[in-house]
């Protein structure tokens, strides 16, 4: 199965002008200026995100997902005039912004390579979708492989849901004026898909889940889930 590499951002716009700007025209342009071989989702956050130790005052409005074939891909894309440009409109939108490279196996789970599940095919298509950012102990995964394996495995497949990609984090975006890493330390990202919200709390709440929940909780340091939904898929083929 083939690595990609993704670059995910999250993005608070700082009024509601600067909403406009980022939704009808950033977006858009970011879309057009991808090579062929990329694709872009963007999605919109519905519920104040969840940390699982650590309390945060960090909300978020949007989030882009743009999934390469390579990481030198990413990186020469990265480079041009353009693409520069366009990171400078975009911050200029922000009131708040972070960003994050890495390479791990879409519409799989893949932890350091070590090993994988079927690609995420649901009967029809997920209605929402959780982010979740991770910050293992010792930065290594531990049970939350074991974890990932049962979730992936028996519950997901229950409810047509699915993992749509998992990477480690391999670079902090420089963002110009966005200093502030409120994941700092963080380890991994991830997107799970399900058919509601509904779908997601119902599983999390079960009897089942909850006795292996706790290898989730061994391994990590902390950790937050954002619930988003996507606003517009753009894909070039």
């Amino acid at each position: 199965m083939s690595r990609r590499t993704f670059y995910v951002e999250l993005l608070t716009p700082s009024n509601p002008t600067s909403e406009q700007r980022y939704t009808q025209s950033l977006i858009p342009t970011f879309s057009s200026l991808l090579p062929l071989s990329a694709q872009l989702t963007a999605f919109n956050t519905f519920v104040r995100p969840v940390s699982f130790k650590t309390p945060r005052d960090t909300e978020w409005k949007y989030l882009l997902v743009a999934e390469f074939p390579s990481r030198s891909s990413l990186d020469g894309w990265f480079a041009e005039p353009k693409v520069q440009q366009w990171c400078k409109d975009r911050a200029a939108c922000a009131a708040r912004l972070w960003a994050v490279v890495g390479t791990g196996v879409g519409n799989s789970f893949d932890v350091k390579g070590t090993f994988d599940v079927a690609p995420f095919r649901p009967a029809t298509p997920p209605g929402i979708f959780m982010l979740n950012l991770l910050h293992f102990k010792s930065h290594n995964p531990g049970s939350y492989v074991t974890y990932a394996e049962t979730l992936t495995s028996q519950f997901l497949p229950r409810i047509n849901g699915g993992v749509m990609f998992f990477f480690l984090i391999q670079k902090l975006v420089d963002v110009i004026g966005f200093a502030e890493n409120p994941y700092e330390g963080f380890d991994a990202v991830g997107l799970v898909g399900y058919p509601k919200f509904s779908s997601f709390v119902g599983m999390v709440k079960s009897e089942a889940y909850l006795k292996v929940q706790p290898l989730r909780d061994e391994a990590i340091v902390d950790g937050a889930v954002l619930a988003t939904r996507p606003v517009v898929m753009m894909a070039k083929i």
